[in-house]
Parts: structure tokens; sequence; C-alpha cells
């Protein structure tokens, strides 16, 4: 059937490719209902994240950000930086991200949470991880990164 490992390889990594074309266009489909369902719960959950960007400069990095999903609950002027490890959702993010001028979303760095090298440490004030701890390699990685890329927290007593 197949004669050397790099046939195998090959093979592998194209099925892979094909999975990840799949997902990304059923997550495409799938997320305008998933707005609907989860609408209430993330309007709770991204609260305080509207208070905290108000009156200044607010970065905010989302991890696995696929198509977009969660633009609608981000305060307005947030500058936005997203990584998805899928290359695959760039066409509905792009999509998705037209519909919200309110924040300054850059392009898709596309890498994982475990290797999010090109995010400078200390650099963002919040991170969002939606449906993401469950599908990664390393979650003590991650939480990592996630510790050295936020800006530490600065609390001012009077």
């Amino acid at each position: 059937m197949f004669n050397t490992s790099n046939e195998i390889s090959y093979h592998a990594s194209s099925v892979l490719r094909i999975a990840n074309v799949l997902f990304a266009a059923f997550m495409g489909y799938r997320s305008k209902y998933d707005l609907e369902i989860f609408d209430a719960s993330k309007r709770e959950l991204f609260k305080g994240i509207e208070s905290t960007g108000k009156n200044k400069k607010f970065t905010l990095l989302e991890i696995g950000v696929g198509t977009g999903m969660n633009f609608g609950y981000y305060p307005n002027g947030t500058h936005l930086i997203v990584i998805d490890p899928n290359p695959h959702f760039k066409k509905y993010y792009d999509e998705n991200r037209k519909k919200f001028s309110n924040i300054k979303s850059e392009e898709v760095i596309v890498t994982t949470g475990e290797e999010m090298n090109e995010i400078k440490p200390n650099s963002v004030n919040a991170v969002v991880i939606s449906h993401l701890l469950c599908c990664v390699n390393d979650i003590p990685k991650v939480l990592h990164n996630i510790h050295r890329v936020l800006v530490p927290y600065r609390m001012r007593c009077t």
C-alpha cells in the first residue's frame, strides 16, 4: 500500500489539511447559531471586559479565534490580537471582522497557544480562551504563555 514512511506522512498531512478545511467551513456555518444560543451567557461573561476597556488603550488577545464569534462582546476601541492554529478560518474571520469596525483586529497569527512566541511579554490587558483548553496538547504551557503575555495587574490604593 505505502512504500515509505514519507508516503504515509504525506497522506496523513493531506487528511489533516482536509479535516481543517471542513472544520473551518462547519464552524463558519455553525457560528451564527452558536451566537443565538450562547448570547446571554457570553454577555454575562464579557461584562468585566467592557468596564476594563473604557477610557484607556485596551489590548486583548484571543487564542483560538476561529470565525471571530466573540467580536460583538469586545469594548469599542479594543486592539485585538488573534491566534488560531487552523489557517482555513481566515476566510470566515475576515468576513466577520468587517462587521465590527469599532475594534481594531489584526491578521490571524497561525500558531497554537503553546507556541505563541510572536506575542510580546506583558503586552495584553486580557486574554480570551473560549472552548479551547479541551483541545490543546499542553494546558500548563498555554497557561504559562497567557501569564507571560498579560500586563501585570496594577492596583492603586489611596
